[in-house]
């Protein structure tokens, strides 16, 4: 967390943790997923190729999730002013 202050503004800015723990899960549940599909699981062999490659797209999908929610800008700023009578964010 960061914290600004000027005579005319307070300024606070932080980037949750928690988001980036989100994110990191999906990329390696999706890893664990794709690494299977690939044939890494003991049973690969005897699931149908179809179940295979729609459960492939879905591990991408999951890992580009993941990647997206760690990748994003994801800080957040708020700013007070005491001449105005709200906060704003952005």
């Amino acid at each position: 967390m960061k914290i600004t202050q000027t005579p005319n503004e307070l300024t606070i800015q932080e980037t949750p943790g928690c988001l980036w723990i989100f994110g990191l899960f999906f990329v390696i549940i999706g890893g664990i997923l794709i690494y299977g599909t690939l044939g890494g699981f003991s049973n690969w062999n005897e699931v149908p190729a179809w179940q295979l490659v729609l459960a492939f797209f879905i591990a991408v999908s999951v890992v580009s999730g993941g990647v997206w929610v760690n990748f994003r800008r994801t800080d957040h700023k708020s700013c007070y002013q005491p001449n105005r009578r709200f906060c704003f964010n952005h």
